[in-house]
C-alpha cells in the first residue's frame, strides 16, 4: 500500500519534535527565527529561474539581496558567546514507505508479518555515503522513514508527540550495496536486500544526538563550524557524478552571492541540500 502523505508533511512535524526532545533545529532557523532574516539565496539571473520552470519568462522573483554588511551582522550574531554553540550537524534523507500486507510480498517470508519497504536509489545512496564519510566526525547522516503509511496515523503520532519513536533511522554506510530496505517498525533492526539479505541496526537518533551534545563543541566559533561543513560538502560534490556537479555549478553560478565567506558557505550548503532533498539540522 502506498503512503498517503507526502515527505514534507512528515518532515516538518518530525523536525519540531526533534527540536523539543533533542535540541535540534532546522538550520534555516538560525537565519529566520534567531536573527530575523527570512532569505538566504537570491538571484537576478533569469537563467536561474528557467532552471525550475522552462515556460516562465526569464525574470527573477521578488526577494531581498543580502549584502556583505548584513552577512557580517549574521556572522557577528552567531559567533556571540551568548548564542548557543553548534555541536553537530544532522542530515535526514526522508523516505516514504510502502506497506506490504499480503503474504505474497517478496520479503514476507523473511519477516513472517507485514512490513514496510523503500527503494535505495543508487545515485542518492552514493551521495549520502560520500557525505557520511566526509562529515562523520561532526555530523549524523541517516535515512528517515515512518513506520506507518496512513494520514490518520501521521496526525495521531503528531498529536501524541510520538513521531521519533515511530520512525526507522538507518545509516547510508549500512545500506551500501543494497537495493531495498525493509522494516516492521521504528526503533528496531531492519533488513536490506540485494543478492543476500543483511540485518541492519536501526539508529537510536535521540541517543546519538545526546551523545554528540555531551561533547565539547568541535569549533570555537559557530561560523568555523559552518565553514568546515561547506568545505566538506564541496569535496563531496567534486567526487559526485558529472551531471550532479554540472547542475550544482550551474545553480551556484546563477546566484547573486556576496563576496563574504559565511554567505558563500551557506549558499554551497543550501544548494547541496536542495539538490539532494536532504534536511539539514543543527544540534546545539
Amino acid at each position: 500500500m502506498d503512503c498517503q502523505f507526502e515527505e514534507k508533511e512528515f518532515e516538518q512535524p518530525l523536525n519540531i519534535e526533534l527540536g523539543c526532545k533533542g535540541k535540534v533545529f532546522p538550520a534555516g532557523q538560525f537565519l529566520e527565527g534567531q536573527i530575523g532574516i527570512d532569505a538566504a539565496i537570491f538571484s537576478t539571473n533569469g537563467h536561474f529561474w528557467l532552471l525550475w520552470n522552462k515556460t516562465m519568462r526569464p525574470k527573477y522573483r521578488s526577494g531581498v539581496f543580502l549584502s556583505s554588511g548584513l552577512w557580517d551582522f549574521v556572522k557577528q550574531r552567531i559567533d556571540d558567546k551568548r548564542f548557543p554553540k553548534f555541536k553537530c550537524n544532522l542530515f535526514l534523507q526522508h523516505k516514504r514507505p510502502t506497506f506490504i500486507k499480503r503474504s505474497n510480498g517478496l520479503w514476507y517470508d523473511d519477516w513472517k508479518q507485514p512490513y514496510f519497504k523503500y527503494a535505495i536509489e543508487r545515485h542518492q545512496q552514493e551521495t549520502l555515503f560520500k557525505l557520511e564519510q566526509k562529515v562523520s566526525s561532526d555530523a549524523i547522516v541517516v535515512y528517515s522513514c515512518p513506520s506507518f503509511w496512513e494520514s490518520e496515523e501521521l496526525w495521531e503520532h503528531v498529536a501524541k508527540f510520538e513521531l521519533v519513536e515511530n520512525t526507522n533511522f538507518a545509516r547510508p554506510y549500512d545500506l551500501g550495496g543494497h537495493d531495498v530496505y525493509t522494516f516492521v517498525k521504528g526503533g528496531i533492526h531492519g533488513k536490506a536486500f540485494s543478492e543476500e539479505p543483511a540485518q541492519i541496526r536501526c539508529v537510536n537518533l535521540l541517543r546519538e544526538v545526546e551523545q554528540r551534545r555531551e561533547k565539547e563543541p568541535p569549533f570555537a566559533r559557530n561560523t568555523d563550524f559552518i565553514f568546515a561543513l561547506s568545505k566538506s560538502i564541496q569535496e563531496v560534490v567534486k567526487e559526485s557524478r558529472e551531471t550532479f556537479r554540472e547542475g550544482y555549478s550551474k545553480i551556484i553560478d546563477s546566484l547573486d552571492i556576496p563576496e563574504q565567506e559565511l554567505a558563500r558557505s551557506v549558499a554551497h550548503i543550501l544548494v547541496f541540500t536542495f539538490m539532494t532533498s536532504v534536511s539539514w539540522n543543527i544540534c546545539y
